[in-house]
């Protein structure tokens, strides 16, 4: 720990001679370039926070690039770049804040003169589909996406099923992708229980009560209900586990747990 013109640093294995000069070495080189004289970087670490993280992501997208592969597998490598290759030259910004009626966190992806990273697969979440979340739920998760990211999905999908899906499995597969074609905007999941030391202490998952949302183009959802069941029908002819009950109304028996019930709700489907 050493003490110099006011501020404390911390440095680690070293002894105090070398840990004296290194300190000396990034003062000598923050003099030739400072880190906050980058505009966008300057007005994140001085907004008024209880805490501002800075970190240059580009060295962990090359290590990912590099060694990727070794750790999770080629395909989820290759994933992974993809995503993360959008976001060389940007650093990552945290920030967290509180006020009296909570916490707040930001995560940015900032480049050096201030220019914001946007994803090209967001869009913005339409809180419509919290007219179906009961009051006494504990938790929502939201996520919009738009038709590029949906696009882009099913291209991807399409191209696992030619390659991996044989028989009637495939036109099974390439059926329930021509549906994933009708969803366009907001994908929510919410949940609560009635016991939820059974539910974590128990492992009950009968103790789960579960509502999600899928936005779909408009008069899409109860087509693409019907058709699900259509596609799905034969292979329960007797209509133990799946059941009509309606346009655009489903009722899916699971062994063990109870019952799910699909339908369809101006462009919503909700399970």
């Amino acid at each position: 720990i050493l003490v110099k013109d006011g501020l404390v640093w911390l440095t680690i294995g070293k002894k105090e001679e070398a840990a004296l000069k290194s300190v000396s070495k990034v003062i000598k080189r923050a003099d030739e370039k400072r880190l906050v004289e980058n505009s966008g970087f300057n007005s994140v670490l001085s907004e008024n926070n209880v805490c501002n993280v800075l970190v240059n992501t580009t060295p962990f997208v090359k290590m990912i690039d590099k060694y990727g592969r070794y750790a999770v597998g080629s395909e989820a490598s290759v994933a992974m770049s993809s995503i993360l290759s959008q976001t060389k030259g940007y650093w990552l910004t945290y920030s967290a804040d509180m006020s009296k009626t909570g916490f707040k966190f930001v995560t940015k992806f900032v480049q050096p003169n201030g220019d914001i990273f946007e994803p090209p697969y967001a869009s913005e979440v339409s809180t419509d589909f919290l007219s179906y979340v009961p009051e006494d739920y504990m938790g929502v998760f939201a996520l919009g996406l738009n038709s590029q990211a949906i696009e882009e999905l099913v291209a991807t999908m399409e191209t696992l099923v030619e390659t991996n899906v044989r028989g009637n499995e495939r036109e099974i597969a390439k059926t329930a992708i021509e549906y994933l074609k009708n969803i366009e905007g907001t994908m929510s999941v919410s949940f609560g229980t009635d016991d939820i030391q059974k539910l974590l202490f128990g492992e009950d998952i009968r103790e789960l009560d579960l509502v999600a949302t899928i936005e779909m183009k408009s008069g899409k959802a109860e087509k693409t209900i019907d058709g699900i069941f259509e596609m799905l029908s034969p292979n329960d002819p007797s209509g133990e586990i799946i059941k009509k009950t309606g346009a655009g109304k489903l009722e899916f028996v699971i062994p063990n747990y109870g019952t799910i019930y699909v339908e369809g709700s101006d462009n919503m489907v909700v399970i």
